[in-house]
């Protein structure tokens, strides 16, 4: 078995380079073939696993050295991400996907794990749609319509994300965001249309504040929206939170950390293969933490696809 390692040097400032130093000699005395891919501006992850794909027709295994952007990337630009051996080796800011999964707590003994070349688990890969414009983005751990989006727009924008990542308090630009899009955040009306089994549910909600489509438990950086998903079910979890108004998710957002927020009745926790929704006004969305642009109009499915896990 080859081994492509996927990295990004640049990546949680600079931490993810430092991470693979450290890891590269259990690669070396594994007596593995294993190969080295640094993404830089000019060919990021996405470009090096389109073009690892195209030019490896057989068995392709790729290892991504990163946080949860490093995965997005990656199933995003694979073609046909179920026909690929995938690890990943966490080592970014928020490390989302492998909260629930139980791994090796040392980054060296998961790489020796990796290396035994041994599918482990495979996971569903998520897809979402622009309805305006037909174009569609897959995730991994979730995708997010409304304030979890904000929240990730409003911390990539911040000029102090690189110095606290530096300080090892990168968490801490996503709460002072938080805080700040609760303020700021109009919420709108939404239809949701949720189809389980071929039937379908028609929901409304008056004032939409966070609609997170969860296929993990975790989102940014260890908060448990969706306790109950299972990343191996073909279906997506949502969590919707429809408060009368914004500030009463400052008492709920405590209870977010340790999946014991759908005790208020503003929280709504639903599971469906996919799902269509439409808000009174643009909204911001994102995949894996990672943000687009604004929409009024998404839908989300599950792939028939899966990734399949070394680990």
């Amino acid at each position: 078995m080859y081994f492509h390692v996927v990295v990004n040097p640049a990546g949680a400032s600079g931490k993810t380079g430092k991470i693979w130093k450290k890891l590269e000699p259990v690669f070396q005395n594994s007596g593995k073939d294993y190969e080295v891919h640094y993404s830089s501006g000019d060919c990021g992850i996405e470009e090096i696993c389109r073009r690892l794909e195209k030019s490896c027709p057989d068995e392709l295994c790729i290892v991504t050295v990163g946080g949860d952007g490093s995965v997005n990337e990656a199933v995003n630009g694979l073609e046909h991400p179920g026909r690929v051996l995938f690890a990943h080796i966490p080592a970014g800011s928020g490390n989302d996907l492998v909260r629930d999964m139980k791994l090796p707590g040392k980054a060296e003994q998961l790489a020796e794990r990796i290396l035994e070349g041994k599918v482990r688990r495979t996971c569903d890969i998520g897809e979402i749609r622009y309805a305006d414009t037909g174009e569609t983005r897959r995730f991994a751990v979730s995708c997010g319509v409304g304030f979890d989006a904000g929240v990730c727009e409003m911390a990539g924008r911040s000029r102090y994300k690189g110095v606290l990542n530096r300080l090892g308090l990168g968490k801490l630009i996503y709460l002072v965001s938080a805080f700040r899009v609760v303020r700021g955040q109009r919420s709108g009306s939404a239809e949701i249309v949720l189809e389980q089994e071929g039937k379908q549910e028609k929901l409304h909600y008056s004032h939409l504040f966070l609609m997170a489509g969860m296929n993990h438990q975790f989102e940014g950086g260890g908060f448990r929206f969706a306790p109950a998903a299972d990343p191996d079910d073909g279906r997506i979890n949502l969590c919707i939170a429809d408060p009368e108004h914004n500030r009463a998710f400052y008492r709920i957002f405590p209870y977010v950390l340790f999946g014991r927020h759908e005790r208020f009745s503003c929280i709504h926790a639903l599971a469906g293969t996919q799902a269509d929704i439409r808000t009174s006004e643009p909204v911001w969305v994102h995949t894996d933490g990672e943000v687009n642009r604004k929409s009024d109009h998404v839908s989300v499915r599950m792939l028939k696809e899966k990734l399949r896990f070394l680990e």
